[in-house]
């Protein structure tokens, strides 16, 4: 017998994945940019974006923190994946605040 996930389930199974892996999104196509004739279209990682992607997730898997100063970012985009990263991080956070005031 074959039994089907809900809708709900299969929501939280894929935000469940997405939490433990940020890349997976990038991968699988999910992340959208906005191009100057304002169409979205998939972010499809350059060469540099790749390695940088592999890189940061070496070191998280190692517990190191992730300090990186990239030459000529701008110039291979690394804004936009850098922004992805940081956004998967915050709504995949367990909920810790980090925010002081004053």
């Amino acid at each position: 017998m074959t039994s089907y996930l809900s809708v709900d389930d299969l929501r939280t199974a894929t935000r469940n994945l997405y939490a433990r892996d940020w890349r997976k999104p990038i991968q699988k196509g999910k992340v959208k940019i906005k191009t100057k004739d304002m169409r979205l279209i998939p972010l499809v990682p350059n060469e540099v974006q790749t390695r940088l992607m592999a890189h940061i997730w070496d070191m998280e898997q190692q517990g190191k923190p992730v300090r990186l100063m990239i030459p000529k970012a701008r110039q291979h985009h690394i804004h936009t994946y850098r922004s992805h990263h940081l956004l998967q991080n915050s709504v995949h956070a367990k909920h810790k605040c980090h925010y002081r005031s004053g």
